[in-house]
């Protein structure tokens, strides 16, 4: 802990332990643990409370039995009185006891991470994520109602440009106001087979490329992330993607140095693959950890695709579960101000009509989707086949933007490279 967070853990553990000095019942009233204080003291006088086979008679027996157990440490009886005539309210309780719980529940994890930067093992890493999906359950910080930080915001933006979106395309960063912005839920839907996978290893490479020190969690429930770098690589050499199924014989020595300096500059960036992580509390966990420490507009999280996530009630209606996903999504958006994208696939409804373009009702499985996204686009087909140049015609059709335009972007498909040009008319 620096400074400031060691200061805030003592303002915290002082609240918690005068609510208890001043009603000794109440910290049984709370899920609260005597191993989650620093002070050592706080952690005796809660372990004292909690002890169920004793019976403390006020505050001066509180002071004698804790006295005696910790010699080693100069407090006296006033420091007991002083403590608890900073009586705060009970009601408080609950939320400053969550507080105490998430910030050990911190420490433990950032400890992990050390131990697992030396010695990485599997029992760490599903520890870490365990810690993480605990974190999530906890709930979030309590929301005071107070627009003190809205309103210095607002007179900061007065004298100063506000800071743009997360650029990718040119043409979305026009529609979407200078870019994606903190706070976005984007929904990106296609039929199966069109490249939305494809085009959003696009969007993360742009990310990479036009804004420095991004931080990127893409979330492939379809493909293994040994086949998702095959893309990265492809789209960032040009090398054909079949090439990557049998690298030693189909690459000349050329092509294989043009490979190793992607593999090094993908090395470089901050960007991770989760292929086996599917359960919406555990995506949750992780984005958040990722979140808490990246810059503002510095982390992008998509993931490939919403259809595939899993909840823990799985007896409820699908539709309820998509409902339950994305409203979890949208929520985490604006808590931690960072963009999120989804991939979703559209119904079959779309093939059947005669206009092949596709509305925001052909998201499956939910209007949920449609709800609680900023920004829906649905990338169609112009053209089915490559054409003699290489590459199919493809529109990014921003059918529903909250704060900004509604544009038809269009794009030449390279397939066969992973690549997608805009272009302008």
């Amino acid at each position: 802990m620096n400074q400031l967070e060691m200061d805030r853990q003592q303002d915290l553990e002082e609240m918690i332990m005068t609510i208890a000095l001043h009603d000794f019942d109440n910290i049984n009233k709370v899920f609260i643990k005597p191993e989650w204080f620093e002070n050592r003291l706080f952690k005796i006088i809660v372990n004292k409370l909690q002890d169920t086979s004793i019976k403390i008679d006020g505050l001066m027996d509180l002071y004698a039995r804790t006295q005696a157990e910790i010699k080693d440490v100069t407090f006296t009886y006033d420091d007991l009185l002083n403590l608890e005539a900073k009586y705060s309210t009970a009601e408080n309780l609950s939320y400053l006891s969550k507080e105490l719980h998430r910030n050990n529940l911190r420490k433990t994890l950032n400890e992990l991470k050390q131990e697992h930067n030396f010695f990485p093992t599997a029992e760490l890493e599903q520890t870490m994520f365990d810690i993480l999906a605990e974190m999530n359950k906890i709930g979030a910080s309590r929301d005071e109602g107070n627009l003190k930080e809205a309103f210095d915001l607002f007179e900061y933006r007065l004298e100063h440009d506000a800071p743009q979106g997360i650029k990718t395309f040119s043409q979305m960063d026009s529609a979407l106001g200078g870019g994606i912005q903190a706070g976005m839920l984007i929904t990106i839907g296609a039929r199966p087979a069109v490249g939305k996978s494809a085009f959003a290893i696009n969007l993360i490479q742009k990310c990479l490329e036009r804004n420095k020190g991004m931080r990127v969690d893409l979330f492939s429930l379809e493909m293994p992330k040994r086949e998702i770098l095959a893309r990265f690589l492809s789209l960032n050499t040009r090398i054909p993607s079949y090439y990557f199924k049998n690298l030693n014989r189909l690459l000349t020595p050329v092509d294989k140095e043009l490979v190793r300096s992607a593999i090094e500059y993908y090395r470089q960036e901050d960007i991770q693959v989760f292929d086996k992580v599917s359960d919406i509390n555990r995506i949750l966990a992780i984005i958040k950890e990722r979140a808490s420490t990246a810059k503002e507009n510095g982390y992008i999280a998509v993931i490939d695709y919403v259809g595939l996530i899993k909840v823990a009630n799985s007896k409820k209606d699908r539709r309820l579960q998509i409902e339950e996903i994305t409203r979890e999504l949208k929520v985490l958006a604006n808590e931690y101000q960072i963009p999120i994208i989804i991939l979703s696939q559209l119904s079959r409804g779309v093939e059947s009509r005669q206009d092949k373009s596709p509305q925001l009702s052909d998201l499956r499985e939910s209007g949920s989707i449609e709800q609680d996204s900023n920004v829906v686009g649905f990338l169609t087909n112009v053209e089915t086949e490559e054409n003699n140049d290489g590459y199919q015609r493809i529109e990014f059709q921003i059918r529903k933007n909250r704060d900004g335009e509604l544009m038809d972007l269009k794009f030449k498909f390279f397939k066969n490279r992973m690549f997608f040009q805009e272009v302008f008319e």
